[in-house]
């Protein structure tokens, strides 16, 4: 069986192909060999990245706000940075509830090797109120692009945190944190014919594909063959608002534990694999 998995948001559209082999009744499958711990944690922070980028695309627009928060002073403790930002989460809330508006929020916090600071993509409000609200430091802001393609800051978001979140007394257990209004856009998936998995991705009307999205490869973990690429909007106005094929299902990636892998001296994957994951 091949599955399509299709994702629309903003002017971002995401399309996955995968393999779902059928189980043949007494047929005895060959023994999984263990990947490597290396292995699942860049397939987590691919999966990590991509649900990002999906959810940026989804909830936020050119105008939007991408701010990075500093101290003034000297570096603060963990303890402290984690109160001044919640209460600052406090009064941007207060600020949005007074305007009548929503607010929309994800935020990451780096202090690896560098001075403490906070990432957040933000609804858009008045730069001045913002930098009043900010009490700690300064706060630099830059509005995000009429691209409508925010990949790379999603990348970089992410690779901000990927290593300190596992660290035992880390600032946050998460890769990064977001407020409730933030929601995910709809996933379908539907079953196509091989041919077209096999085939070159084709660009839907109104959209053109990302070239450096394009990649195969073999999941080392779950094993299952894949194919993704990415579709951007020719227009600030995209023709698709969701994909109305397929059935709906629950937007979420899969996590691996990297604990459960053993560090070994060599990769216990077929290079070939490994290359698709590495790119």
């Amino acid at each position: 069986m091949i599955k399509r998995e299709t994702i629309v948001a903003g002017m971002l559209i995401s399309r996955r192909y995968y393999w779902a082999p059928e189980k043949i009744p007494g047929e005895k499958r060959e023994k999984k060999q263990k990947p490597t711990r290396q292995a699942v944690m860049k397939i987590n922070r691919r999966n990590a990245e991509r649900e990002l980028t999906m959810k940026l695309h989804h909830n936020f627009v050119p105008g939007d706000m991408h701010v990075t928060l500093t101290y003034k002073g000297e570096a603060p403790t963990i303890e402290k940075a984690q109160r001044e930002q919640r209460n600052f989460l406090r009064r941007l809330r207060r600020h949005f509830k007074n305007k009548d508006r929503i607010l929309k929020w994800i935020m990451v916090t780096e202090y690896s090797n560098k001075r403490i600071h906070h990432h957040m993509i933000i609804s858009r409000m008045d730069a001045a109120e913002l930098a009043k609200l900010w009490t700690a430091g300064r706060a630099y802001i830059v509005h995000l692009d009429d691209t409508g393609d925010y990949r790379q800051l999603a990348s970089y978001l992410i690779k901000e945190t990927d290593k300190t979140f596992r660290q035992p007394g880390a600032f946050s257990k998460q890769r990064y944190s977001c407020s409730r209004t933030v929601t995910s856009p709809i996933r379908k998936v539907e079953d196509v014919r091989l041919s077209e998995a096999l085939g070159d991705p084709k660009a839907i009307k109104g959209y053109h594909i990302l070239q450096d999205s394009v990649y195969r490869g073999v999941n080392p973990v779950t094993h299952i063959a894949c194919m993704e690429y990415m579709l951007l909007s020719d227009s600030r106005e995209p023709r698709l608002k969701m994909w109305r094929g397929g059935k709906k299902q629950k937007y979420k990636e899969k996590r691996y534990d990297p604990r459960k892998y053993e560090v070994e001296g060599q990769l216990m994957l077929d290079f070939d694999w490994l290359g698709y994951w590495n790119s």
